[in-house]
């Protein structure tokens, strides 16, 4: 059996078939070998025995009626029947010569041959004298046939004996061949019974083993399936050999042990699988919750930014107002130097004394209105903004850090965390552009707040200078005013004065109004920028709901999972 089963199946069939063929076409050869034998036993029989048989009874009957027409002849001497009994004897002889010539040509052995020589001779010899014996009735010398018919006689005895010979030697011959044809036909149908006996005997025997390998192979293969249907993945299919049922054994083993390997990553993932669902889903709704925050401190942000552009649009109002006042200042001043320019020659020593006086205030007040200039171009300082500025930066940097967590999150969710991943990489992007601007912003402001400071001191400066040297040479002028030209020339030289300090103030109210259009402008951009991050901020909580929503599933397929997984038996 073990030999037998590693063959393969078309091997085994090819060898049951092949016997099977060798079996049935030993039997078609013996038989047609037999039959042969038996039909050329047959031609011979009919040829040789039956045929020759017949020629001699033929032959035997032939020499009788000769016979018989020449006793009527010798004893009815008939004159009318004459003439036909010779006729039918004359017949009669040459019909035997006929018949011998026939039986000559059959297939005759040494035997029979030396036979028909010596029937030949003897048939011969009783023609002769059968000759001379119709010569005597012709001569109607009965009397002389008479006694030559008792020669004649003898002469017919041994054509009568030779040919009770060659019957008899037939006979004898066709029963041998009879008995050669019946014991033929034992031998090949012992032959044909032995190969029909042994077909039958080795057909079942195949017949058997074909059907037993198969019935054994597919009722394990059946159980297998079995076992598989109802997730049983333990039990491996056994079988030996190396047929085709074996190697397809092999390879339902090798695809289970695979499927039971898959089934054991499976098993030890699902859990941790579980568990970074659920961490997913605490990660999304602490988002949520934090993304909340961050929207609430953004629409401050926005709203805080709008109100701040408000007061700046209001500041430059106001700017616009004091530099209407000071070209109406200039104006003034112009009238009094051309006032001051008719008097200017009252008195030299009031003039000389005025002018260093003058010019000394002058300096001073250019240099400390110079300082309230640079201060001004700096701009002014919000708390109000600074704070805000603060709280932007906060919320920006706490927004960047949750962005970093996300994409964290969405590089764990892997290829369901790519749209998450996407979005995070774009909140962060306005984090970090956010952070940038306010970070603008706060630097303005700090300028602005600095420039306000250093505007204060000097303006304290300038009050201390008019407070120890102006009223000092205001004092002065007093008690040189009884010199009216020096009066002109200090209000000619101090109107000069204030005028160029009005152009230049001016100019310096000018440049603080550009920045300070600059600032609303700024200003502005922050508030659409929060305007931008507000609406990230809620697309981001959209997603972010979506993941929360998508790990839930993703739980919930985890839970379905480990049922089934938990049904396999490895």
């Amino acid at each position: 059996m073990k030999f037998w089963s590693n063959f393969s199946v078309g091997k085994r069939l090819i060898f049951s078939y092949t016997l099977l063929f060798i079996i049935i076409a030993s039997v078609g050869i013996i038989g047609l070998k037999s039959l042969s034998k038996i039909n050329n036993a047959s031609n011979d029989m009919y040829d040789t025995d039956l045929v020759s048989t017949d020629i001699l009874h033929r032959l035997n009957e032939n020499s009788l009626e000769i016979n018989n027409n020449i006793l009527s002849l010798i004893y009815d001497r008939d004159e009318l029947m004459m003439k036909k009994l010779n006729d039918d004897i004359f017949k009669g002889f040459e019909q035997g010569n006929l018949l011998i010539e026939k039986y000559g040509e059959l297939n005759l052995d040494d035997y029979q041959k030396n036979e028909l020589s010596n029937y030949n001779e003897v048939y011969k010899d009783y023609k002769e004298k059968s000759d001379s014996l119709l010569k005597f009735v012709k001569e109607n010398n009965y009397d002389e046939a008479i006694l030559d018919y008792r020669k004649l006689a003898v002469s017919r005895s041994k054509v009568a004996a030779s040919l009770t010979k060659l019957l008899e030697y037939s006979s004898i011959k066709a029963k041998n061949e009879n008995i050669d044809n019946d014991d033929l036909y034992s031998k090949v149908e012992m032959q044909i019974t032995t190969f029909i006996i042994t077909g039958l005997i080795l057909t079942v025997a195949l017949g058997y083993l074909m059907t037993r390998n198969i019935i054994v192979s597919l009722k394990k293969i059946k159980n297998y399936a079995n076992n598989l249907a109802k997730y049983n993945f333990s039990e491996e299919i056994i079988l030996k050999g190396k047929d085709e049922f074996a190697q397809t054994a092999g390879a339902l083993n090798i695809a289970l042990r695979n499927v039971r390997e898959l089934i054991r990553i499976i098993l030890d993932n699902s859990t941790e699988l579980s568990a970074s669902s659920e961490e997913l889903a605490a990660s999304v709704q602490e988002i949520s919750s934090k993304l909340s925050f961050i929207n609430e401190a953004t629409d401050e942000i926005a709203t805080g930014a709008e109100q701040t552009n408000s007061s700046t649009e209001e500041f430059v109002l106001y700017i616009k107002k004091i530099n209407e006042n000071m070209n109406n200042l200039a104006e003034i001043v112009n009238r009094e130097v051309k006032k001051s320019i008719d008097i200017k020659m009252k008195s030299s020593k009031m003039m000389e004394k005025s002018e260093a006086s003058i010019q000394l205030s002058g300096e001073i007040y250019v240099e400390k209105n110079k300082k309230i200039k640079e201060a001004i171009e700096r701009g002014k300082v919000v708390k109000e903004i600074e704070g805000l500025s603060e709280s932007i930066v906060s919320i920006a940097s706490e927004t960047n850090l949750l962005a970093l967590n996300a994409r964290i999150e969405a590089a764990r969710a892997g290829e369901m965390g790519k749209g998450f991943s996407v979005v995070a990489d774009e909140v962060g992007k306005l984090a970090e552009e956010s952070i940038a601007t306010v970070s603008g912003i706060h630097g303005s402001v700090e300028e602005i707040k600095n420039v306000f400071e250093y505007l204060s001191e000097n303006s304290k400066g300038i009050l201390n200078y008019i407070e120890q040297n102006v009223k000092s040479d205001y004092e002065f002028m007093i008690e040189s005013s009884k010199s009216y030209e020096n009066d002109a020339k200090f209000i000619n030289e101090m109107s000069e004065e204030i005028s160029t300090m009005v152009k230049a103030i001016n100019t310096n109210i000018h440049n603080v109004s550009s920045a300070m259009i600059e600032f609303s402008t700024n200003i502005e951009k922050s508030k659409n920028n929060s305007s931008e991050i507000l609406n990230s901020i809620n697309e981001v909580t959209h997603e972010v709901e979506q993941i929360s929503v998508n790990a839930q599933n993703q739980s919930e397929l985890t839970l379905r999972l480990n049922e089934v997984i938990n049904k396999f038996n490895i």
